[in-house]
């Protein structure tokens, strides 16, 4: 029983929490940031609360499994929706008025995605310029995973691979989405045509 109020007191619950929101991509933190401590904090304080309520109830096995079923599904369900109206919050909060949008959402998960039926060309850059490769984007893992990759399909357009001055240039005709990866020294651009 000591054992049982020692992890949910702990927090144990809130990092199981965290878990279920972060793999819904409602969080992303970086690990170990303070950011991830104190949102863990927060979803265990709601967890200890939920047990504490549940224990005068039931037995404390009881309300400990009962806790562990009602806050994973009501973060699984309704997390992403309680984020949204969070960042909502305070995007429209006094000074702002939705002016500036703040989120936690990675850059990359913005760049990549992409929700029209428009056919999309991705270049890959180093940052001293030089063509690393370009194809019809078909896809990417998100930015949580550390080995960031993309799927592209092959792309026969042009006579000879595209520089890129040439992307720049073909860019002022079509909508263009940049990324810089200064992590790994990579430029990425979509082209949509």
């Amino acid at each position: 029983m000591t054992i049982i109020t020692a992890f949910v007191s702990a927090g144990g619950l809130g990092y199981l929490n965290y878990q279920i929101l972060e793999a819904q991509g409602s969080l992303n933190v970086e690990d170990g940031s303070k950011s991830q401590n104190m949102w863990v904090i927060i979803l265990g304080m709601i967890n200890f609360g939920l047990f504490l309520a549940l224990t005068k109830e039931m037995s404390l096995i009881t309300a400990f499994f009962t806790t562990i079923g009602i806050s994973s599904v009501i973060f699984f369900i309704f997390g992403r929706k309680l984020f949204q109206m969070y960042w909502w919050i305070i995007n429209h909060s006094v000074g702002n008025n939705g002016k500036i949008n703040v989120s936690d959402k990675d850059p990359w998960d913005y760049f990549v995605d992409i929700k029209d039926d428009s056919e999309n060309v991705m270049f890959i850059f180093s940052f001293e310029g030089n063509l690393i490769t370009y194809g019809k984007f078909l896809g990417s893992n998100n930015s949580r995973d550390k080995n960031m990759g993309v799927r592209l399909q092959e792309y026969p357009q042009w006579d000879e691979d595209p520089t890129l001055s040439f992307v720049k240039k073909y860019a002022s005709d079509h909508q263009v989405v940049s990324y810089l990866d200064t992590e790994r020294k990579l430029l990425y651009y979509i082209v949509t045509f």
